[in-house]
């Protein structure tokens, strides 16, 4: 999801808004980072159906629960130098609204 545009005179809701997105990515990307770190795999192009994907992560996310529950170690990968897609959304009209919409229900 974008955040909204930063400027002087953006209204509170909006710079919280931003703020909250912004934590909830980083915590977001922080834990594929740890998932990477853990199924090298996963930090490369996949060989399979695209449709299988999410079976696949939901299957690291499952195995990697076990593995720290066992206390298991693993290389951990800086999800900061990670490759990462910023604004996942293209700006569209939809995708604005749909913020504007969450930012109304949470209220901020």
């Amino acid at each position: 999801m974008k955040p909204y545009p930063q400027g002087p005179d953006i209204p509170d809701n909006r710079r919280v808004f931003n703020y909250k997105l912004s934590r909830a990515r980083m915590t977001i990307e922080c834990a594929f980072g740890r998932l990477k770190g853990r199924w090298r795999f996963l930090m490369k192009r996949g060989d399979c159906d695209t449709a299988l994907m999410p079976t696949i992560v939901q299957c690291a996310c499952i195995l990697h629960n076990i593995c720290e529950q066992r206390g298991e170690l693993f290389n951990d990968v800086d999800p900061l130098n990670a490759n990462r897609r910023r604004n996942a959304f293209d700006g569209n009209a939809a995708a604005r609204d749909i913020r504007d919409a969450l930012c109304d229900y949470l209220d901020y």
